[in-house]
């Protein structure tokens, strides 16, 4: 059953979980036999009336989905802008929905907003046709750029818009210094991102981690001999040899570098 939505996917498509047709708002009854005036609902499972199955205008069979689940079908494709694609929800039906069927069949509201969604749909093939961008304007009108500019006002709210970029008109400014003060933008951008990416390989080429605490070290001077700042764990720069303890250059001498350090006793001038 296509239709068939629980309260999960309501609350992801952001609706109440109380519009679940399968609640408990609704008493279960005894299923029908064929004699009564009952029938089961195909998506919410519930006995109801026949007379609470909306009967769609482009389907031939009996219809098994409940005036309250179709809405909600209908209500989830509009959500997930499928306005123009809304199938029967009936298993084995692929027949779409049209104005016809959904016409008194559906809230009122509900319907409006399907009406809505397919007029604009057919106002955008209308050469030259725009839709107003400020927020809240619902209007539109035709625009010829070739006789009209590159300024489209709207009739219903004063609202500007340039045709060329398809944004806010940008006052005190030409297209053409639009787009060089977006480009100039741009490089400047993209050279902060240089410039920060050039630190952070300076900073990974001249630090280096203690090997106790892994605290990052930079190294500002000559001397390779650095004391951790965190832990006071005293080790060689280049190799990371400890200073101190029974390994370390102060007990060992040389030998406690690595072997490929050059300062390693068999790296140094015999």
């Amino acid at each position: 059953m296509r239709g068939v939505i629980g309260k999960r996917e309501l609350v992801e498509l952001g609706l109440s979980p109380d519009l679940w047709a399968g609640g408990a708002k609704r008493k279960r009854t005894t299923r029908p036999t064929p004699k009564t005036k009952e029938r089961e609902c195909a998506s919410c499972s519930e006995i109801l009336s026949k007379d609470t199955f909306p009967r769609l205008a482009a389907c031939t069979h009996e219809p098994d989905t409940c005036k309250q689940c179709l809405e909600m079908w209908v209500e989830t494709q509009l959500n997930i802008a499928n306005w123009d694609r809304i199938a029967c929800p009936s298993e084995g039906c692929s027949q779409l929905l049209s104005h016809d069927s959904l016409k008194d069949q559906v809230a009122e509201e509900l319907y409006n907003r399907f009406d809505e969604l397919s007029a604009r749909s057919a106002l955008r093939d209308i050469p030259n046709f725009r839709f107003c961008l400020a927020s809240g304007c619902t209007s539109g009108q035709i625009h010829d750029s070739g006789i009209e500019g590159n300024i489209f006002r709207c009739a219903a709210c004063g609202f500007r818009v340039c045709t060329i970029h398809d944004i806010a008109f940008h006052e005190g400014e030409t297209c053409e210094q639009y787009d060089e003060r977006r480009r100039q933008e741009a490089e400047r951008r993209q050279q902060l991102k240089d410039e920060d990416k050039a630190s952070v390989n300076t900073v990974e080429r001249v630090s280096k981690r203690c090997p106790r605490c892994e605290t990052k070290i930079q190294k500002n001077g000559d001397c390779d001999h650095m004391t951790c700042s965190r832990c006071r764990h005293e080790f060689y720069w280049r190799c990371f040899a400890p200073h101190r303890g029974p390994q370390g250059i102060f007990t060992i001498g040389n030998s406690a570098h690595t072997s490929s350090c050059r300062h390693h006793t068999r790296n140094l001038p015999q």
